[in-house]
């Protein structure tokens, strides 16, 4: 509402303003320890034209999933073209990259298994993060928890979130075995989707907290695997696009994933649902939940003895 929004706009204003120090302390941090490449410099050459048709097939795409049902109906001539020219802008981008000397989409490296799985992960933790960004609104109009209560409720993310990442990168750096972490890093989104599908008004509040941690340790797995995964089993001429390529991937699905928070709220409400956030957020919850069975399989099939040679200082 208007006043809790207009209260809100101060808390906003200082978080930004905490955090523009801190940005500006990392990227000077960046700018001394960085160390300058010793490879030989050659004039790169940008793909113009598949810049533009990716970008163009983004924002169709991501105005359809944002706006449609609200500020068009989904049976409407701008539905049709928009997904049109989503996807004639989609069929340009593969006929311009398969001749472009420095493609931004590597078409080559759909072929790469360390590709594949890297892409999977970081997909899949992409989507559940934009899921996740909602739950303090779920916490509080849905399950009735306290503003100060849905914040602790949080907490026990950030803290396994840390944790995780500091274990983890211990664990890589001594043993270099990547297979048990991406199926666990499967089976932590599995069971953390699972608790929140089922997020009730009934729901211990212990329940909430153990699902939190849950996805805090999947979320921290899904973020580093694709960077180490790629960083160890890339060819040396592939991992510059192929880390940048999953790093887009990931931003795009987070967004994508946004959309499809705010398309599955829309069509519940017109469908006349008693409580369309919880109906969206479930839908698109279940949707992430089924995904992560994906990577089970992408785990098990996945050759690791590509990543046993890599080099020390590559995680």
């Amino acid at each position: 509402h208007r006043g809790g929004l207009v209260r809100g706009v101060p808390v906003l204003a200082g978080h930004l303003w905490v955090m523009l120090p801190l940005t500006a302390l990392g990227t000077l941090c960046t700018f001394l320890g960085m160390p300058e490449g010793r490879g030989t410099r050659q004039k790169a050459k940008i793909d113009w034209a598949g810049t533009l048709l990716l970008t163009a097939a983004t924002m169709a795409l991501l105005y359809l999933l944002s706006m449609g049902g609200k500020q068009f109906p989904w049976l409407s001539l701008t539905t049709l073209l928009l997904a049109a020219a989503s996807a004639v802008c989609l069929c340009l981008l593969l006929a311009v990259e398969k001749r472009a000397a420095a493609p931004i989409v590597p078409l080559h490296l759909f072929r790469d298994d360390v590709f594949l799985l890297g892409l999977a992960i970081a997909l899949v933790a992409a989507m559940s993060t934009c899921v996740i960004n909602y739950l303090p609104f779920f916490y509080q109009q849905i399950m009735g928890i306290s503003p100060p209560l849905s914040g602790v409720a949080v907490a026990p993310r950030q803290i396994a979130t840390i944790l995780t990442s500091l274990a983890l990168g211990r664990y890589l750096g001594r043993t270099r075995a990547y297979k048990k972490p991406s199926l666990l890093n499967a089976g932590l989104f599995i069971l953390s989707m699972g608790l929140m599908i089922l997020f009730s008004r009934s729901t211990p509040f212990w329940i909430v907290c153990l699902a939190e941690s849950l996805y805090g340790c999947a979320n921290s797995t899904g973020n580093m695997l694709p960077r180490s995964i790629g960083q160890t089993g890339f060819r040396a001429e592939d991992l510059g696009m192929g880390l940048a390529f999953i790093t887009f991937v990931g931003t795009i699905g987070s967004s994508v994933g946004t959309a499809l928070v705010g398309c599955a709220v829309n069509v519940a409400e017109s469908a006349g649902a008693l409580q369309p956030l919880r109906t969206g957020l479930q839908a698109i919850l279940g949707l992430v939940f089924l995904s992560s069975f994906a990577l089970i399989p992408l785990a098990l099939r996945f050759r690791w003895s590509r990543l046993s040679d890599g080099p020390a200082d590559a995680i």
